[in-house]
């Protein structure tokens, strides 16, 4: 119903512009007529000649206004449209709306599909937010402190074995993680004592002491190594995580010699360098 509308206001546009036309063509010559006649009679003319010439002079003005006004905006002939009208012009502009709105949430839905070769907002991404040091003296320990900052709930979460020369350190999986809840994993580090084997300082000053003496460069205060989370969603999408760290040396003295002087959470023996993501597999169905 509104395509027919447009149509029918299209021909009478077409035909108000034909008469406009027409008229302007004609207007010339009438107009040139008049005036001869007008002037021939003017000059031999009574009173009752110039009261004409006068009427049709504001006449003429009068139709050239007419023409001259300007048109009415679509908000002003809109309100003196009939309710049904109006009702109609509704429907259609609401049916229009709505698949513009289905539109754009297929446009949306296809750009956070998850797809084979790259990740998206969708998918959970587990991030290594610090090392903590807890426990120290006898029984000393460093929960790494991982949280879901993704879109959906990790699966299966594993921290993978942290390996050096002379040690390595395991973690215990985790089921799952909601989003933007965090879990601590304590390690279980290879060591001499049972008092070492929940945290990994101990390895990782063996690994630092073995590239000093290997490198004979005095000082090394810093060592760097890295760790892997795997991780997947409710389709069996596989995402890793790759988090590099540096230990520092001077940190942990600073720790150990001044421990009633020095803060203990403005010394960190761990820093968090940079953090990855990478897709390993594509779940079922994708």
């Amino acid at each position: 119903m509104a395509q027919s509308e447009q149509v029918k206001g299209f021909v009478n546009n077409v035909l108000a512009g034909a008469v406009w036309d027409g008229l302007k063509q004609l207007w010339g010559p009438v107009v040139i007529a008049a005036v001869v006649a007008i002037w021939g009679k003017l000059k031999h003319g009574s009173l009752d000649w110039y009261a004409i010439v006068g009427m049709f002079l504001l006449a003429s003005l009068l139709v050239f206004l007419n023409f001259r006004k300007p048109k009415q905006p679509p908000e002003a002939l809109q309100r003196w449209k009939p309710k049904w009208q109006k009702l109609q012009w509704a429907n259609a502009e609401r049916e229009r709306l709505e698949l513009k709105v289905k539109e754009l949430e297929s446009q949306l839905s296809q750009a956070n599909k998850p797809t084979e070769n790259k990740l998206s907002d969708a998918d959970p991404r587990i991030y290594l937010s610090e090392i903590k040091m807890s426990g120290e003296g006898m029984f000393p320990a460093t929960p790494f402190v991982i949280e879901n900052l993704g879109g959906t709930v990790a699966h299966k979460i594993q921290i993978q074995p942290l390996v050096f020369a002379r040690g390595s350190a395991v973690f215990p999986p985790l089921g799952m993680l909601p989003v933007g809840r965090s879990e601590e994993i304590i390690p279980k580090a290879t060591s001499d004592t049972v008092m070492g084997k929940r945290s990994i300082i101990q390895l990782v000053q063996n690994a630092w002491g073995d590239k000093l003496n290997a490198e004979g460069a005095l000082p090394l205060l810093d060592f760097d190594f890295g760790i892997t989370i795997t991780y997947e969603n409710h389709a069996g999408r596989q995402i890793e995580t790759a988090v590099d760290l540096r230990y520092s040396y001077a940190s942990q003295k600073l720790r150990q010699d001044y421990w009633d002087r020095i803060p203990k959470n403005e010394q960190k023996i761990f820093d968090i360098k940079d953090t990855r993501f990478r897709l390993l597999l594509v779940g079922q169905g994708e």
